[in-house]
Formats: structure tokens, C-alpha cells, sequence
């Protein structure tokens, strides 16, 4: 009897840690598909639409009809050991992916579904917060969204964040990383800070 009761109990120990595998296991694939992107991919792009006045959100922002074509603004945030970096209005870190080209996105597919594209409504002027001294901008994707640019850069948000501040995405697969407010990305550190 009692080693039944000592084996049902290392078997609902053991679930728990099952579960964490298989999440973990999840996580690693979608990111290693992003470092992948750029062989391929589908037509479908994951892009995100962030409302010009969204707040933090507690999570990645979709889209919102109530966005304001009149428009957004990169803003300057900070982090106490990486120093300052940028954000879209609702507070969410960007970042940039090392293999895109000036105007021109490589994260498709399941990359995009981890890394959403920041984008924004076609005629939407995008603006340099205050302390942001790269030049801001958007490019046509290939699916005719606009997606906002940092010196031309792409700019995305990481899945991974779930909230204004929140900096995860740093550094993954050493080809994601958080931006300084001059478009340069920022180096140094991975995950959580």
C-alpha cells in the first residue's frame, strides 16, 4: 500500500514538470522558427496594429478600430541595467531583427507570431518621442500593412511581453534585440531584467 501511495504521488509531482516541458518545448520551437524566417515562411504575417492614444495593455496590443489616423509615437523608456531603450505608445518594448533590410521585413510566418510587427493605418505620421533621436518612419509590408521603422529598421514586439516595461525579447537567438532611442540596437543581456 504504501508503494502505491508513493508512486501516485511521484506521478502528480511529475505532471507538473510535464506540463512546464511541453510549454517550454513550445516556446523554444516558435523562437526558433524566427531565426529561420528569413527561409521562408507563409503569406501570413502576425502583424499588430497598436492604437496612437493605447496604454499599456497587460499584453501585446491588437488591433483597435478606434485608432486615430492623426498619429503614434516611438517613446523612450528605461531599464535599470540596459539603459534606455524605445517603445510604442502603449509603453510595449520594440525590437529589431538582426537579418531584416532597411524597409524590409523577414519575419513570416510563425516568426511573426511570436515577433507581431509593429504596424500602423496606412497615412499615419509616426513621431520621435521625446529623447528618441533616430528617425522614425513606416514602409509598405508585403501584405500592405505599414509597419513602423526605426531608421529604417523594422521595429516588432515580442510575445513574450506581457507588460509596459517588460524586456524579455533581448538578446533571443542573438538575432532579437531591444532598440537605443538613436535606432542603434542595444546590446548585451538576455531575458528578463
Amino acid at each position: 500500500m504504501t508503494s502505491t501511495a508513493t508512486h501516485a504521488r511521484s506521478l502528480f509531482r511529475a505532471r507538473p514538470r510535464a506540463r512546464f516541458a511541453t510549454a517550454a518545448a513550445a516556446l523554444v520551437l516558435a523562437l526558433a522558427a524566427c531565426s529561420n524566417a528569413g527561409s521562408g515562411g507563409s503569406a501570413t504575417t502576425g502583424a499588430t496594429t497598436v492604437p496612437a492614444s493605447a496604454g499599456p495593455t497587460g499584453g501585446i496590443a491588437t488591433p483597435d478600430s478606434t485608432v486615430v489616423a492623426t498619429g503614434a509615437t516611438v517613446n523612450l523608456a528605461t531599464n535599470g541595467i540596459l539603459g534606455a531603450y524605445i517603445t510604442a505608445a502603449n509603453g510595449m518594448s520594440l525590437y529589431l531583427f538582426t537579418p531584416d533590410e532597411d524597409d524590409k521585413s523577414t519575419c513570416t510566418g510563425g516568426c511573426a507570431q511570436a515577433w507581431p510587427a509593429y504596424t500602423v493605418p496606412d497615412g499615419t505620421t509616426v513621431n520621435a518621442g521625446e529623447g528618441v533621436t533616430g528617425t522614425v518612419g513606416t514602409f509598405k509590408r508585403d501584405d500592405g500593412t505599414m509597419q513602423v521603422t526605426i531608421d529604417k529598421q523594422p521595429l516588432y514586439f515580442f510575445s513574450g511581453d506581457a507588460a509596459a516595461g517588460d524586456v524579455k525579447g533581448q538578446g533571443v537567438n542573438e538575432v532579437w534585440y531591444l532598440v537605443k532611442p538613436s535606432g542603434d540596437q542595444l546590446a548585451g543581456g538576455k531575458g528578463t531584467y
